[in-house]
């Protein structure tokens, strides 16, 4: 058992490239599974932002494609972010998803209780 903790402990030293490979095939599967899952992939935009110790993935679209991202009760997006999470245990970098809902035209939009009722 103890060899067993001992070996847990010890991590792999990635190089530079095994480290922007790994990231790459994170920001790859996001797409990949976002690109099957939405209506209409064409309208999602995925931006990164990377520092030495963490990855912030954002993954923007449109508000009524949200649910399928998110799935029944969660669980798609978990399983996403479960995913991530193993992929930086294997960098040493930490990999978060974060889910954009926007609007195309927010001016066109009129609140629920602004409407006129007869």
């Amino acid at each position: 058992m103890p060899q067993a903790a001992a070996s847990r402990q010890q991590t792999k030293s990635l190089s530079e490239a095994e480290r922007r490979q790994v990231l790459l095939e994170a920001r790859t599967l996001i797409l990949y599974i976002a690109d099957h899952v939405l209506q209409q992939p064409t309208d999602l935009t995925l931006t990164t932002v990377e520092t030495p110790n963490e990855l912030m993935v954002q993954l923007k679209i449109a508000p009524d494609e949200v649910s399928r991202v998110v799935g029944k009760h969660g669980r798609l997006i978990r399983a996403i972010r479960t995913i991530l999470a193993a992929m930086s245990a294997k960098t040493g970098a930490r990999i978060t998803l974060d889910l954009i809902g926007y609007l195309e035209e927010p001016a066109s939009v009129t609140p629920p209780h602004a409407r006129a009722t007869l």
